[in-house]
């Protein structure tokens, strides 16, 4: 909960795909923080299982706000399970 009393979820989302680049193809792996907002998207969490295949659309920020902390972090505004 923040200090206002938002719910706050943090999950980590992971992606692995083939993609082509200059003539060849690249395999993609990363891991990024997600972190959801709001009773709305809480509310989505329950029925979501480790490994489950989901769409996540929102904005991009800094994880933290320390100078030279660059880290990446989702701020998801809608997120929907694909299985």
């Amino acid at each position: 909960m923040t200090p206002g009393g938002t719910p706050i979820t943090r999950l980590t989302l992971e992606h692995c795909s083939e993609q082509p680049q200059a003539g060849t193809t690249r395999q993609v792996r990363l891991r990024i923080g997600v972190a959801l907002a709001g009773e709305s998207l809480d509310r989505s969490l329950p029925r979501l299982e480790p490994g489950a295949h989901v769409r996540v659309s929102g904005f991009l920020a800094r994880a933290g706000y320390r100078d030279g902390d660059y880290r990446l972090v989702v701020h998801a505004e809608t997120l929907e399970t694909l299985d």
